[in-house]
């Protein structure tokens, strides 16, 4: 494919299409469309050989999770998207309809074994920053309650999804334990982020100040 071109997006022409709107496009440039990068040239000009990893790898195992892991919870009615859309739009006016329109897993074929209950005493790990935005602090400590045999290690003041591995030594150190040598911690641990660093404690700004922490938050 050369030159300068509109071309669909696939996926989406697909979920377009059952919302009966049209596709949107995209511009693409003069160079071949492809999934996959190639590795770079030596200097003799011959590839090394190793394969990178394609770039749409991360949003595939991320639906593959939501969507895989529990299909039956999802609607299949794509009506039931837009009608939640609205709603949130009035309701969250910046970022409602985004967060609740229809996804991939409206049109996921249904999950190819039962929803897996846990309940044992496995000893597993449970890492956390006290602010992640995208599993709540409430909500990792429910997990670590219903994993009976877990312990967690809660960053006190880390920001962002992604603990390990951020440079917080005292999170590293357990999370290094229990993958090399399958060690848990004797109890929990709350660990202090580190200011300045990728993870680290909130920088306190009169537009953006600390939030106020709950006495029982850990």
């Amino acid at each position: 494919m050369t030159n300068s071109m509109s071309v669909p997006l696939t996926n989406v022409s697909e979920i377009s299409s059952s919302l009966a709107c049209p596709a949107p496009t995209v511009k693409v440039n003069s160079r071949p469309l492809s999934l996959t990068s190639t590795a770079p040239a030596d200097a003799d000009g011959a590839a090394d050989g190793a394969a990178e990893t394609p770039s749409d790898n991360m949003p595939a195992s991320f639906w593959a999770v939501v969507c895989g892991d529990h299909s039956a919870a999802w609607s299949r009615d794509p009506e039931t998207y837009r009608r939640d859309a609205a709603e949130d739009k009035g309701r969250f006016r910046l970022y409602g309809d985004f967060a609740s329109s229809i996804e991939p897993c409206a049109f996921w074929d249904e999950s190819a074994e039962p929803v897996t209950e846990v309940d044992n005493g496995v000893g597993g790990l449970v890492v956390q920053n006290e602010w992640d935005p995208q599993t709540p602090l409430p909500s990792e400590q429910a997990l670590h309650e219903d994993l009976r045999g877990s312990r967690m290690v809660t960053v006190r003041g880390g920001e962002g999804h992604g603990v390990y591995p951020n440079g917080t030594a005292c999170a590293d150190g357990a999370v290094n334990a229990y993958l090399m040598r399958r060690e848990l911690p004797a109890e929990d641990v709350t660990c202090d982020a580190p200011t300045g660093e990728k993870g680290g404690a909130r920088e306190r700004r009169h537009t953006a100040p600390t939030p106020e922490r709950a006495p029982d938050r850990f």
